[in-house]
């Protein structure tokens, strides 16, 4: 499914509750105004459930964006534990959006709490191997490129998408962590 064809599919749900929510207003209101039981049935039942959806896909896309800008829980649902307290200047995001997703850390690590997130689902690689997960970056999201910067790569981060690749570089000089990762279906 494309990112058009979701779109236009969302709008035209989105369309749809908002006419429902109208109609079953105007009916309510009709149904106070006439004093008919009927009308205020028929209007207030649909109206209620119409707002009740609303809000639910209200909560959930306020969740997701905090999930999606709050650096500590990208962390931790990208690594699977939340940052412990030796994780320090902590920065990043993650984005999903229909058939694509992206997620961006920056932080400073001890060796150990490296070894832990390395361990999971990466592996040793060069700069050369990882040169192609970088691209459209922000400012703040550069990796050291020094002789002794440590590279680790991932061809399947995540199941959520057919591609979904990542890449973490690790400098012990300056412990500063850059981690990517990139998904696409």
């Amino acid at each position: 499914m494309g990112p058009i064809f979701g779109i236009l599919l969302w709008a035209v749900i989105l369309g749809l509750l908002i006419a429902l929510t109208l109609i079953s207003a105007v009916i309510l209101f009709f149904g106070w105004k006439r004093k008919s039981l009927l009308l205020k049935l028929l209007g207030g039942i649909p109206l209620s459930l119409c707002l009740l959806v609303i809000g639910s896909f209200g909560i959930l896309f306020a969740w997701g964006l905090y999930d999606s800008f709050t650096p500590s829980r990208v962390f931790e649902i990208e690594f699977g534990f939340a940052a412990p307290p030796e994780v320090t200047e902590l920065r990043g995001y993650a984005w999903v959006f229909f058939d694509s997703g992206k997620a961006l850390l920056r932080f400073k690590a001890p060796p150990d709490i490296v070894r832990r997130i390395v361990s999971q689902r990466l592996q040793e690689a060069t700069a050369e191997d990882a040169a192609p997960y970088s691209a459209g970056t922000p400012d703040w999201w550069g990796p050291s490129t020094g002789p002794n910067v440590k590279v680790y790569i991932s061809e399947q981060w995540t199941e959520s998408f057919a591609t979904s690749r990542a890449a973490l570089y690790y400098d012990p000089d300056t412990r500063i962590v850059h981690f990517i990762w990139q998904g696409i279906d």
